[in-house]
């Protein structure tokens, strides 16, 4: 069981999961987002069109020099073919949220020590939702 969690926990600090499946039609649309410097490395992940990972070379084998976690605040990107572009600060922070407590709280049920600062020995962990497409939602005048 130890070997499983390690080997997803390993995956899981190595991947970069991108929300798009844009991204399988024209990786090069990806050039103007700063997150990554080469995004001609990631691989399709868990059969989907829309998921993409990195794992670094050596990753299983560097995992063993480090004793936590620290999970960054994820950034959020909205896709340049998005039709509406507005955004509610809270909503985005919601989801950001959302993605770094889930991400946490399964390392730490996985019995890996989550830290809130990086320093020695700490993996410092980065995730984005990349080409997020957003949708206006519809209001009639008597719904406010």
């Amino acid at each position: 069981m130890y070997k499983t969690l390690r080997r997803t926990l390993a995956l899981t600090i190595t991947t970069l999961w991108v929300a798009s499946a844009a991204l399988a039609q024209a990786p090069a649309n990806y050039a103007a987002h700063e997150f990554l410097t080469d995004y001609s490395l990631l691989e399709p992940f868990a059969n989907s069109a829309a998921d993409y990972r990195y794992v670094a070379p050596n990753a299983f084998k560097d995992l063993a020099n480090y004793q936590a976690i620290m999970v960054d605040q994820p950034e959020i990107f909205i896709s340049p073919d998005s039709k509406y572009k507005g955004a509610k600060p809270d909503d985005l922070k919601a989801i950001a949220d959302l993605m770094r407590t889930s991400l946490a709280t399964q390392l730490e049920e996985g019995g890996y020590n989550i830290v809130q600062s990086p320093g020695p020995g700490v993996l410092y962990l980065r995730l984005a939702l990349s080409d997020l497409e957003l949708i206006k939602k519809k209001r009639s005048i008597l719904s406010f």
